[in-house]
């Protein structure tokens, strides 16, 4: 019989773990301003050098700690659809949000022309 070499365990796709709490970072910043190295502090929070790194490099732009807020998704249309729109809403109250969509040939879904016209005060049917 032939040597077959045994079968390697298939490489676990690393995944980011869950954001440290305000309270980790503190621990993080207080041990770096006390003198600790960054592989000290690895080796007491047992989180990684990248985390360590990261939370070093961001704290100065963090207040009190917490997570800055992050970037919401992108606008799927211009100012210039939605003045369009709004435009729309107000010379014709009563047209259906698939009318609207042909007559000004702006793709918006109907929950964003609904909120379009809330945020302009306009009254729709």
């Amino acid at each position: 019989m032939e040597n077959i070499p045994p079968v390697e365990p298939e490489e676990k796709k690393r995944t980011r773990g869950p954001e440290l709490t305000e309270y980790q970072r503190g621990i993080i910043v207080g041990m770096h301003k006390a003198g600790a190295s960054t592989a000290e502090i690895v080796e007491t929070t047992g989180h990684s050098r990248s985390a360590i790194r990261h939370t070093l490099k961001m704290d100065l732009v963090r207040v009190g700690g917490k997570s800055l807020p992050r970037q919401g998704r992108a606008r799927t249309y211009t100012e210039k659809d939605r003045r369009r729109m709004v435009l729309n809403l107000k010379k014709f109250p009563d047209m259906r949000p698939q009318q609207r969509r042909d007559e000004t040939g702006v793709k918006m879904s109907d929950s964003t022309i609904k909120r379009i016209a809330k945020e302009e005060n306009i009254v729709i049917r």
